[in-house]
């Protein structure tokens, strides 16, 4: 039984308040210590204070969980019926982006510019129709067209996850780590297409009665009997719809006395015509046959192939800018290193020359490492030295310095079974 809209919005009203207060206490606490400065606004000051304190972080962490939890309650709430804890966690995050968007809003120095960006119109399209649908006391009637459109839009909440890079790059400010975060960004864009994909493909084929090949289809039938002639062991009656008996069939078998079929593609049926789409293997058993549909694919294909080998080329521009001997030392098999330090100019080929002396029979498979940890890129005669034993991975050099802590985590100086710091003899004393 559907209730009346007025149940509706009582409904409505006890997820959104409890929500709203929840959802506004961190940016009270938030916006109340922003630090005072003479002839700057407030939403500047705001703004900074975001970017550059943990509170700040949190809040974009939380939002970037929430993006994600969202696209999960989608893709649950298409397997079960949307019941009213399912409107209530729907409504909650509603609001939860809300509040998010319009406190942004007002911090933004250039609203305009904010109002036509990606994440703004993300919010606008997937969070005001199911509060403006909530108010109007529509969100218990699953059939009601921009409820079931606003679900759909809300894959594109999954975009949110690039707003973690934002607060990686708070914290980090080696090449090392803008290898990372341009790691994670296509990580993202690549889960965001994908996702994005599949939401549009099952809500055209499920919402729109399109038609596709070799996916199942949903009748119904206004008796059991004749219902079981199609579904002799999957005929089970419909709880929205009174006297209305529900069968899952196959494509192309035959619908004997139904009243209405519609496609009815599941989110793994979509996830896996996505996949296949995308990765080109094309197996054909899946087709759309409308035009929109196929417009669409083609759309998503070549943004696709845009987008990726785009995202690829800067992180390989990345790598070109970072050498070998500037990453962080990664210790393997739990083996035992010992770290060698010097100056560049001290030479120490007769140092590795006895460390790795047969004499030693340190031939096993558990035998030390030795890490050169050097303030300069290794020359020509060095190098050839690391050729020498690269198949035994026993030699590795960094390029750092010994009176830097950071460079000294970069080779794990905390495990290190010993470490030899080797002084240029023909140096001066200053």
């Amino acid at each position: 039984m559907v209730a009346s809209r007025d149940e509706c919005r009582l409904r409505a009203l006890y997820s959104f308040l409890p929500s709203l207060g929840l959802s506004l206490v961190p940016w009270i606490y938030l916006l109340s210590h922003v630090p005072y400065r003479r002839g700057i606004p407030f939403n500047e000051r705001a703004s900074t204070y975001i970017l550059q304190s943990r509170t700040g972080f949190a809040i974009e962490a939380i939002s970037a969980v929430m993006s994600g939890a969202s696209c999960v309650f989608y893709v649950i709430s298409t397997y079960i019926t949307y019941s009213d804890w399912s409107r209530s966690i729907d409504i909650a995050m509603s609001t939860y982006f809300g509040v998010y968007w319009v406190i942004y809003l007002y911090l933004s120095t250039q609203k305009l510019k904010y109002l036509s960006s990606l994440q703004s119109f993300v919010d606008i399209v997937t969070v005001f129709p199911v509060l403006l649908i909530s108010a109007l006391g529509h969100q218990c009637d699953e059939s009601f067209g921009l409820f079931a459109a606003a679900r759909v839009i809300r894959f594109f909440r999954v975009l949110r996850l690039i707003r973690l890079i934002r607060s990686f790059e708070l914290i980090s400010d080696a090449s090392d780590d803008a290898i990372r975060r341009q790691t994670i960004r296509i990580i993202s864009i690549v889960l965001c297409i994908l996702v994005v994909t599949t939401g549009i493909v099952q809500y055209l084929a499920n919402e729109t009665g399109e038609v596709w090949t070799g996916v199942a289809q949903q009748c119904e039938f206004f008796s059991e009997a004749e219902c079981s002639l199609s579904c002799p062991n999957n005929c089970e009656l419909d709880s929205s719809k009174k006297g209305v008996y529900l069968c899952y069939l196959p494509f192309g078998q035959t619908q004997l006395g139904a009243s209405h079929c519609q496609t009815r593609m599941m989110f793994h049926d979509s996830l896996y015509y996505t996949l296949v789409t995308f990765s080109t293997v094309g197996y054909g058993d899946v087709v759309p046959i409308t035009a929109m549909s196929r417009i669409l694919m083609l759309f998503m294909i070549g943004l696709t192939i845009y987008v990726v080998p785009n995202q690829f080329k800067k992180l390989h521009d990345l790598r070109e800018l970072q050498s070998e001997f500037d990453s962080v030392w990664v210790k393997k098999n739990n083996r035992a290193h010992v770290i060698l330090a010097c100056n560049p100019s001290v030479d120490f080929h007769a140092f590795i020359a006895e460390f790795f002396h047969e004499d030693h029979a340190l031939k096993t498979m558990f035998a030390p490492q030795l890490v050169i940890l050097v303030d300069c890129p290794p020359s020509n005669e060095v190098r050839q030295v690391l050729l020498k034993y690269a198949t035994k991975k026993r030699l590795f050099y960094i390029r750092g310095d010994a009176t830097s802590s950071f460079d000294l985590s970069r080779v794990q100086i905390e495990e290190a079974e010993a470490i030899f710091l080797m002084a240029d003899r023909s140096a001066q004393d200053q």
